[in-house]
């Protein structure tokens, strides 16, 4: 009789510790909930004094087009025009590249819409020329040139940029650069300068515009981390910003 109670009562002790043991497993899943949970609402956390109206977020695509040309001071680098607020930048990011052994060509930068439609109108008509219809002509040119009104070349902060070595040998502007490494390297640092690389991978439907691995459009370095490090589209931040209240 007593080695029964004495097992009984090591019994009712083991079932206590292991009521207690799973009590604390308990608590310790709670709190590494709690702290993933901490890190999701901290990674989602947007680069302070931003708001989605600063001059270096301005919006041009095809559902934000531009009525009349904007007023903005305006520089030549090299052979291109720009906005003279990201002069300096595009400079430390050209200058970068070179220092890395990638020489970078300066392609295209400011656009009037007046240029712009005859870029449009241009470009339809190569695509005729090559034997492709007025409607296919017009959809392939839709694909990757913007309508007179919506191109980003118009703010002055856009900037088509190519490895000198590729665009050397090829003389054009061509997703199969993406292979050039003086490319990859523009693209994988830019956002160290503050630009992004405009129109990414697999957001074409954000964009409307296809993949461009030349395009490269400055937001300022705290946004451009953002946008990279999130992978988003600009009209994607933009959108984000406004539902946060940072307009």
């Amino acid at each position: 009789m007593r080695r029964v109670l004495i097992r009984k009562k090591w019994m009712v002790v083991t079932l206590a510790m292991c009521i207690l043991f799973l009590g604390a497993c308990g608590k310790k899943a709670d709190t590494t909930s709690t702290h993933q949970e901490s890190k999701v609402v901290k990674k989602s956390e947007l680069p302070k004094n931003v708001k989605s109206n600063d001059w270096n977020l301005v919006l041009v695509n095809s559902d934000h087009k531009l009525k009349q040309e904007l007023d903005f001071k305006q520089v030549t680098d090299g052979s291109i025009v720009i906005n003279t607020k990201i002069e300096s930048a595009l400079n430390e990011f050209v200058a970068a590249a070179s220092k890395a052994g990638y020489k970078a060509s300066l392609v295209s930068g400011y656009r009037s819409i007046s240029y712009q439609k005859e870029v449009y109108a241009d470009s339809i008509q190569s695509y005729e020329n090559s034997e492709k219809s007025v409607s296919e002509a017009e959809k392939l040119t839709k694909e990757y040139v913007a309508a007179p009104g919506s191109s980003e070349h118009h703010t002055g902060l856009a900037v088509d940029i190519m490895s000198s070595n590729w665009y050397a040998q090829h003389g054009d502007l061509d997703n199969s650069s993406e292979k050039d490494k003086g490319q990859k390297w523009l693209m994988d640092h830019a956002v160290d300068y503050g630009f992004i690389l405009r129109f990414p991978k697999n957001k074409e439907k954000s964009t409307k515009i296809d993949y461009e691995t030349w395009h490269f459009r400055y937001v300022g370095k705290d946004n451009a981390k953002y946008i990279v490090k999130h992978n988003l589209s600009l009209e994607e931040y933009i959108t984000l910003l406004n539902k946060e209240g940072k307009k």
